[in-house]
């Protein structure tokens, strides 16, 4: 059984941050944030669709705004 990994992290921005806790999955190539947290960054932009390959080979769609954040680990070993 496998669980994904979750960190303490900041998501930087516009010169704003916020806390969260990120989830770390190794076979993603992606960085996904949730609404309410790009819209307490200032962040906006056009929506477009996305598809996540999924086990099994399952296909998901939804929209998603393409954003440019910083993240880094809570005790500053990390960013990117």
């Amino acid at each position: 059984m496998h669980s994904l990994r979750t960190i303490p992290a900041w998501i930087k921005a516009n010169g704003k941050r916020i806390k969260v806790n990120a989830v770390f999955d190794d076979a993603s190539n992606e960085t996904f944030l949730n609404e309410e947290v790009a819209r307490f960054l200032g962040l906006s932009g056009k929506w477009q669709d996305v598809q996540v390959h999924m086990l099994n080979d399952a296909v998901e769609t939804f929209k998603s705004i393409p954003l440019k954040v910083e993240i880094e680990s809570t005790d500053r070993q990390f960013l990117r």
